[in-house]
């Protein structure tokens, strides 16, 4: 408390007298060298700087941010970019089949970082992830929910557990830990929450399951339509002028931002699919986007592969 109290500005006072400020640290170290001193060896108190400013005004500390699904792809890079900032505290977080990942990395925990195994769908991981962010780091200021799954299926293809698992991934277990992190956001009138979604979170896409994309099955009626959506899929990919490191420079300045927009599309397709849909008529819309997928006319007939 006493040292607070000195971080802090004094009272006019003691302004004027400098010899009581000099009294007060004398009194603090020799209380502290009493506190501390075991047998003849005297112990050196030390504060972890991740949690140092845990008693302090959140004004004293850096905020502090979790990352879900920072083990890789979108979440690493993320990861990467805020560690770099270096205007964080992160707590990243990924299952513990993949914590090894890091290391691989050369990410470790340092007086800006700590790594917390979480698996999303899992509640006690949930709450105790959550409570020690509380408890311990002083609160949550950012949560970043970027764990997710894909299936590229069209819905008869998808088994129900393959549909549930889908949906307990991308959206109830990201709902609980927000859950979870509102009661504390809201006591401290402040906070952040930055869902990461696709393209497909703005229009239904009909895409590809890479599985059922390498069938021998000829005669599927979806048979043309994996085969050439996952080409399609494969070429934009590659041709992309978005990567992680582009997209998590767009999540750090929406982290530093003062009022962020609800929504903000940060590659060419998520903008193009957010204005289409906006001024294009619906029927127009659903039409233009199913003839710009590739060889739509044929979806339905036996697949004829191109001659390689």
């Amino acid at each position: 408390m006493i040292t607070a109290y000195l971080l802090a500005a004094p009272p006019p006072g003691l302004k004027r007298q400098p010899t009581i400020i000099k009294s007060l640290k004398r009194q603090l170290t020799q209380s502290t060298q009493k506190l501390s001193r075991k047998g003849n060896t005297l112990s050196t108190l030390t504060t972890d700087p991740f949690n140092s400013g845990d008693c302090t005004s959140r004004k004293s500390r850096k905020p502090l941010v979790v990352i879900t699904g920072a083990s890789t792809g979108l979440g690493l890079a993320t990861l990467k970019k805020v560690a770099k900032d270096g205007g964080f505290r992160i707590i990243a977080t990924c299952r513990s089949s993949s914590m090894a990942r890091f290391a691989k990395e050369g990410i470790f925990e340092d007086d800006n970082i700590r790594l917390r195994e979480l698996d999303v769908t899992d509640g006690r991981q949930r709450l105790s992830l959550i409570q020690e962010c509380e408890s311990t780091f002083g609160g949550l200021d950012i949560l970043i929910n970027n764990a997710g799954i894909a299936l590229r299926s069209v819905a008869e293809d998808a088994s129900a557990d393959e549909r549930m698992e889908i949906l307990n991934v991308n959206y109830i277990s990201p709902m609980r830990l927000i859950a979870l992190a509102i009661p504390g956001m809201r006591n401290r009138r402040s906070g952040k929450i930055i869902n990461i979604s696709s393209a497909a979170g703005i229009v239904g896409m009909m895409t590809v399951d890479s599985k059922a994309a390498s069938s021998k099955d000829t005669n599927s009626p979806y048979s043309g339509h994996y085969y050439h959506m996952e080409r399609l899929i494969r070429w934009t990919m590659q041709h992309s002028r978005a990567t992680p490191e582009t997209i998590a420079s767009s999540i750090l300045a929406t982290m530093k931002a003062r009022n962020p927009s609800l929504r903000i599309p940060v590659t060419f397709d998520a903008y193009l699919l957010y204005w289409f849909r906006r001024f294009f008529p619906r029927a127009l819309y659903h039409w233009l986007m199913f003839k710009l997928l590739p060889s739509s006319g044929n979806w339905g007939l036996p697949l004829r592969r191109p001659r390689s």
